[in-house]
Order: structure tokens, then sequence, then C-alpha cells
């Protein structure tokens, strides 16, 4: 992730997980594919919790593409409901518990001693993609950009929630390095 240079000063000390780097050459993530054929009301060891349990009916999962391109990550969703946010929560890598930077959970935001960042929450654009931009700032984040980077794919968490108050049924998917960071939420386990 990257963080402007006085802020990246400021939250060092605390923040291990928050790196100022330069433009670097990615491979193309393995995180850039599909999923496919959720089964979401199964009991096949879900480490959410009950499979009979969760936001309302289980809603056929859509299928998700995640690719963290050379400037921007982006999302996107076919045959899912109206009404998408999208959440990321840094949850493994160098970082570890309160160290990882969780201010765009969507839920809980990140704190620092006294700073508070977040909770920011993406919303989806009406054809179910989101792209953003990398290098957002931490303090501020502007729509359409994240504070992540791409060498965060594989210790990146996604929630995926369809706002019933925005025109969507209520469901939510989570999916990537640890769903269980968002295993009070009730959501169905993405296959990833």
């Amino acid at each position: 992730m990257r963080a402007p240079a006085a802020l990246f000063l400021a939250l060092a000390p605390l923040a291990g997980c928050i790196v100022a780097e330069g433009d670097k050459e990615v491979p193309e993530s393995p995180y850039s594919q599909p999923i496919r054929d959720g089964d979401w009301g199964s009991d096949d060891g879900d480490p959410l919790g009950d499979p009979d349990t969760g936001s309302g009916d289980a809603t056929e999962q859509p299928l998700i593409t995640v690719t963290w391109g050379e400037s921007a990550l982006t999302v996107a969703l076919e045959g899912a409901p109206g009404g998408l946010w999208l959440g990321l929560a840094e949850t493994g890598g160098a970082c570890s518990g309160s160290d990882c930077w969780t201010g765009e959970d969507c839920r809980d935001g990140y704190q620092n001693g006294d700073a508070s960042y977040g909770p920011y929450c993406h919303p989806f654009d009406s054809d179910g993609t989101i792209t953003l931009v990398y290098d957002g700032d931490v303090a501020a984040l502007a729509d359409g950009t994240t504070a992540f980077e791409p060498l965060a794919a594989g210790n990146t968490t996604f929630l995926v929630e369809s706002r019933v108050e925005d025109g969507g049924d209520g469901s939510c998917w989570v999916f990537g390095h640890d769903p269980t960071h968002y295993s009070d939420d009730g959501c169905q386990l993405a296959d990833f």
C-alpha cells in the first residue's frame, strides 16, 4: 500500500504494512481469475460458521473477477444484484493484528493512536464493475482510489455487499486471504 510521505512517517511505527514504494513491474496476479460455482448452502467446513445462517436466503454467487493491474485494481461482477459495495481489508503479509490496513473494510476503519481512517467503502458502477486507482490518500480517500497496491494481492480479503437501501437484496460475499475477517457479518463464502 502507499501513503503520502508525511502520513507514512506518522504511521510507520505502528503500521508497518503501509509502505511507500515506487512504481514496480508487477507480474499478473494469480488472483486475476474468475470465481465460479460457489455452493453457499453447503456444510463443507465453512470457516464463517453455521452454513444455515447468514444474510437471508442464499443467493447464487455472481461471477467475480479481480484484476490487480499496473495502475489500478478492478473488480467485476456478473450476475449480481444491484446496490453493490466493495470492502477491502489487509489480513496478512508483513502486518499483524492492528497494524493491518483496514481503513477500506466498510466496517470498522483503521485506528492509529488518536487518528481514525475510514471506514471507507467503494460503490460499484451500475454495470457491476469498480476500478480503484492505486496511491489513494489514506487520510481522505477519494472516490475511485485505494491505498492498496498489487503487492497486497495475496494478503487482501474482499467483501462484496448488495445493500437494500441502494436497491440491492441484502446479500453479501467474502473471499480472499482471510474471509473470517468478516465472520460477524453472516456473508456467504465465495470460492477463491
